[in-house]
């Protein structure tokens, strides 16, 4: 959870999998449907299928124990060098650094490496190698994770506080600004009409087919500058007649700043049934079906207008 989800985020979402999910059987014998439900919130759904595969192969050739050897890790879905390392180090005493981003900036500080690469990553995973200690790795590992959370921080570290000042060249030559330097990419900027089709008390949703939100459910959406309306007309053979419209959402995912514009339209003659794909289901079983936190909002605001 905590690969792409701040700590604050991960903490609840973590004592929620781990109510549902308390063992590897249990995971292993899930559904995926139920596995993105309790996931949900935490984004990059794409970890939480992994999981569930890798608990099946654990439970199907591992006899249900995590393997303590770097290659039957790294087979596992989801599971990469850096969380092959930190299971060794943390579980089974192996001295084998990490190098997340808080490690990777620590390091590079340390050593004043202000250029950067794919020789720069070699070179600091060499001298992370070097000193790690062989009785503590996974206490090493953790500590230097930590602060780079929360004292080596990319703007404005704490150097006034931090343990390794005495050893640290960015500091000595007041190069903390410079390393690791900035980033940034501005966010493609997106704008999305969401039609939600109501009939009674039912809607139409839809399961997301491949991409970073496969198998979620969503309400089916079309870029704002296409007639909305004319993207399901023939899938519901109805008329759909304009509502009303729910406060508009953002969605940030990846590079993505996506405006969600929410209309709701009433259906008349529907005579179509539900597909793999795409269903109509009754307002009050929307919770069923696992959905980005953003789309679980907007189904908040959609029940809300239903019963005024």
């Amino acid at each position: 959870m905590l690969q792409q989800t701040v700590v604050k985020a991960a903490i609840p979402g973590f004592e929620r999998w781990m109510k549902q999910y308390p063992d590897l059987p249990t995971l292993a014998g899930s559904g995926e449907s139920g596995v993105l439900r309790t996931w949900e919130g935490l984004g990059y759904y794409s970890r939480a299928r992994n999981i569930l595969k890798a608990a099946r192969i654990l439970m199907e050739k591992h006899g249900g124990k995590m393997p303590g050897e770097y290659r039957e890790l790294v087979s596992l879905p989801g599971i990469g060098p850096y969380t092959a390392a930190a299971i060794l180090s943390i579980a089974f005493g192996e001295p084998r650094p990490v190098l997340d981003a808080n490690v990777r900036r620590v390091g590079r500080r340390i050593r004043g490496m202000r250029e950067w690469g794919k020789t720069g990553e070699k070179q600091l995973l060499e001298w992370l190698e070097r000193e790690i200690p062989q009785e503590i790795p996974g206490i090493f590992n953790e500590a230097l994770m930590e602060l780079g959370q929360i004292i080596c921080l990319p703007d404005s570290p704490s150097c006034g506080i931090c343990p390794l000042t005495d050893h640290c060249e960015a500091f000595s030559r007041e190069l903390q600004g410079e390393i690791p330097g900035k980033k940034s990419k501005a966010a493609v900027q997106r704008e999305t009409i969401l039609i939600i089709a109501l009939d009674e008390g039912s809607v139409l949703i839809e399961r997301k087919k491949g991409g970073l939100l496969e198998g979620l459910w969503m309400f089916p959406s079309v870029e704002k500058k296409r007639e909305a309306p004319g993207l399901i007309r023939s899938e519901i053979a109805g008329d759909l007649r304009f509502w009303k419209n729910l406060p508009e959402r953002i969605h940030y995912y990846t590079r993505f700043r996506d405006r969600l514009i929410p209309r709701v339209y009433r259906v008349k003659n529907r005579i179509s049934g539900n597909r793999c794909n795409r269903r109509w289901s009754p307002l009050k079983d929307l919770d069923r079906y696992p959905m980005p936190s953003v789309y679980r909002k907007i189904a908040g605001d959609l029940i809300e207008a239903v019963r005024r």
